[in-house]
């Protein structure tokens, strides 16, 4: 696995906080990568803003993207090539409040959320920062985290008992503070993905707790992004991998103790 930086990784403050606005800039930040794979593809930018942005779901179109999507054909006829930035931010803003239903089996229990996929067998874990002050991650909220978990995967075995294996995406598993929170076997042999640029498993590495851009990380970027003379180059622009991760449920379930 490719190795970055110490001193470049982002602040260890975490993905969004729900109730805040994205900043302009995250959207500038995912174009910029957007107009080099259209120019290293040789293709119209529109082509490549489902695929290598957030967008989508950013305008609260849904968490699986869907070229034919009226509002998203909506979205594309009114761009244009030199003013992206602006006109995404703005149709983002038109979108931002509109609430969608829920989707499959999600429950929440603190910063963790339990998503199970019945058909699959599997639950996929997703994290989000509710702590108000401070990081989610210091030693002093790791008992909090601890018990998050443990009601978490309570309810699993009580509501769930079909599922037999855990799973999660995030660049969040690149650090040994979140890592901790879980049983090892979960992070021992995590894997780089590439499918890392429709949601906030890759971009989220770039907001700090109160959704503004880190500079350390948005510098390397356009650092990488400014090098970058293939499309492999340019899918490992991102600071930190978006990494998967899995092990059996079983593995949590000893781990936090549950009989």
């Amino acid at each position: 696995m490719k190795e970055h930086p110490p001193a470049n990784k982002p602040k260890i403050d975490i993905e969004r906080k729900k109730t805040q606005e994205y900043p302009r800039e995250f959207f500038e930040l995912q174009i910029q990568l957007a107009r080099k794979v259209a120019q290293i593809l040789k293709v119209p930018l529109s082509e490549v803003l489902l695929e290598y942005t957030s967008l989508y779901r950013r305008f609260n179109l849904g968490k699986k993207t869907d070229a034919s999507n009226p509002l998203w054909q909506e979205f594309i006829a009114s761009i244009t090539d030199e003013n992206v930035d602006e006109q995404a931010y703005q149709f983002y803003l038109k979108r931002k409040d509109i609430e969608l239903p829920k989707e499959g089996n999600k429950e929440k229990f603190g910063c963790f959320t339990s998503e199970y996929k019945p058909k699959e067998g599997y639950v996929r874990m997703h994290f989000s920062n509710k702590e108000e002050n401070g990081s989610p991650f210091d030693d002093e909220n790791l008992s909090k985290r601890h018990e998050e978990l443990k009601r978490m995967f309570e309810h699993v075995k009580s509501n769930c008992p079909e599922a037999k294996v855990v799973k999660g995406s995030s660049w969040l598993y690149n650090l040994k503070k979140y890592q901790r929170f879980f049983p090892p076997e979960y992070t021992q042999n995590p894997k780089p993905t590439s499918r890392r640029f429709t949601g906030l498993s890759g971009w989220g590495q770039f907001l700090d707790k109160d959704m503004k851009i880190k500079p350390g990380a948005a510098n390397l970027f356009h650092k990488k992004l400014a090098e970058a003379k293939s499309l492999d180059e340019l899918l490992d622009s991102l600071p930190l991998r978006t990494l998967e991760v899995e092990t059996k449920v079983e593995d949590f379930y000893n781990f936090y103790g549950i009989k």
